[in-house]
């Protein structure tokens, strides 16, 4: 086929490649773009074929779609990666058309730039440490960089086509098409979820708190969302320790105005309990006391026990995991300390289904004045911190308990002293009536009297004594 080459001289000024190619896939003319593009002269390319041009050609999609257009005479539109003899890539466009006098006409659009453009940016993309998807209006995932499989469990291209529900907890997939639609119907820059704690979903089926931000690109004309998700995890920990810490010190702050707002130690052990239950997370919590003088722990209180054998307990100072908590002057663990328990105790786990128990020694100013003990019906984590917290709440108990049994001393002393006084004062008036018999009972029937008189003059009870 032979063309007169000045039918087509406004072709040649085009920027768009223009190529026609015959029915035996030779080329017949190819415009100064087309040209450029192809990195040859005419005098290489017109009148030879594209297999012998570009040896291999046949075996590549592109042709494959441009004899599709040849056999049905249908019109195609390609993006297409061309390998050059050298080695080179360029990226093009591609409008197939088939040609009325046979073969077809290809325009061609050079792309190169564009693409190198997105591929630094997606170099950037794969550099970058969190998890970066893009998702298309469909829901389908058509990018993840390779952080994906750190955060996910998944390899970046297991998920292209799929949907990005698959990342998400199975209770929240429900409305996040619609969600979804809303943010495609006013696409910008924003935080998913502001406020909120968010949860993804990762291959193995665990959860990890997460932090999404949200962007839009076009992608062939259409809009897609970029989801930039990053792992939340050291963050939402730091706050879950400081709203621990939070509720750890209002616990120590209810047991100090329990201790400095009563004297009545079975009040004061109710809360210690109650707030050791409540911040170590545990089943039951008892207080045993510690006798000196015959070297026995007995119930002091509890809190959770379904009946009241823990009441009737008895132990020997060194028995089991308990006395041996307090003979040592440590904390001790059923499964990590190697020690036994004493029958009582093992007796009473078994009937109320624990598995687990704490016993820390409930020590103060050196003396040991019991044993906090701590049970649970699973296997308990102890970390630093709810360790450290055991042992806070035993020093709260302990100080509870010394300031309950000096109180108790400091009452039993003034009674005795009152006791004492009375019988001094009573001593002296039998030795006076000892020295006259005529006047014996006066001094006893005068303080009588003199009492009598004072309680009708109004005076207390503490004016009383002094009289």
């Amino acid at each position: 086929m032979k063309l007169n080459l000045s039918n087509f001289s406004i072709l040649e000024n085009l920027l768009e490649g223009y190529q026609i190619i015959d029915q035996e896939w030779r080329y017949i003319y190819l415009n100064a773009s087309a040209l450029k593009a192809a990195k040859m002269d005419a005098e290489q390319l017109i009148g030879k074929t594209m297999m012998e041009c570009y040896p291999g050609i046949e075996n590549t999609k592109m042709f494959s779609v441009l004899q599709s257009v040849m056999e049905t005479q249908e019109p195609e539109r390609i993006s297409n990666e061309f390998a050059y003899p050298g080695g080179s890539k360029g990226w093009f466009e591609l409008s197939i058309q088939p040609n009325p006098d046979g073969g077809i006409i290809v325009m061609s659009n050079d792309i190169t730039s564009m693409i190198r453009a997105q591929l630094r940016e997606r170099s950037t993309l794969q550099s970058m440490p969190d998890s970066i998807f893009f998702v298309n209006q469909a829901g389908k995932i058509t990018y993840a960089n390779p952080h994906t499989e750190d955060m996910f469990g998944y390899q970046a291209e297991e998920l292209i086509g799929m949907t990005v529900d698959i990342l998400l907890p199975e209770g929240k997939r429900t409305n996040h098409a619609e969600h979804r639609d809303s943010y495609f119907a006013d696409p910008s820059i924003r935080k998913m979820g502001s406020g909120l704690r968010l949860l993804a979903r990762r291959k193995d089926g665990s959860e990890l708190p997460v932090d999404i931000s949200l962007s839009s690109i076009q992608v062939d004309g259409k809009t897609e969302a970029i989801a930039v998700v990053r792992d939340n995890t050291e963050v939402v920990q730091s706050e879950i320790r400081t709203e621990s810490q939070l509720k750890h010190i209002t616990a120590l702050h209810n047991i100090d105005t329990a201790i400095t707002g009563s004297h009545d130690i079975n009040l004061i052990l109710s809360v210690v309990l109650d707030q050791t239950r409540n911040e170590l997370d545990v089943d039951a919590a008892t207080i045993f006391f510690l006798n000196p003088h015959n070297q026995m722990l007995t119930y002091g209180a509890g809190i959770g026990f379904n009946d009241s054998a823990i009441e009737r307990t008895r132990l020997l100072l060194g028995e089991g995991l308990t006395g041996r908590a307090a003979l040592e002057r440590k904390m001790l663990n059923l499964h990590t300390s190697g020690i036994g328990l004493s029958p009582s105790i093992a007796k009473l786990m078994e009937s109320e289904g624990f598995k687990d128990v704490f016993a820390t020694p409930l020590i103060a100013k050196g003396e040991v004045l019991g044993v906090l003990v701590v049970f649970n019906k699973a296997p308990l984590v102890a970390a630093d911190e709810w360790v450290s917290f055991l042992i806070t709440l035993a020093g709260q108990a302990a100080i509870a308990i010394e300031s309950a049994q000096l109180h108790e001393n400091l009452r039993r002393a003034n009674t005795e002293l009152r006791l004492a006084y009375n019988a001094t004062i009573e001593g002296w008036s039998r030795a006076l009536d000892l020295r006259d018999h005529e006047t014996e009972g006066h001094t006893r029937r005068v303080a009588d009297l003199t009492e009598a008189l004072a309680r009708e003059m109004g005076a207390s009870d503490g004016e009383l004594i002094h009289i």
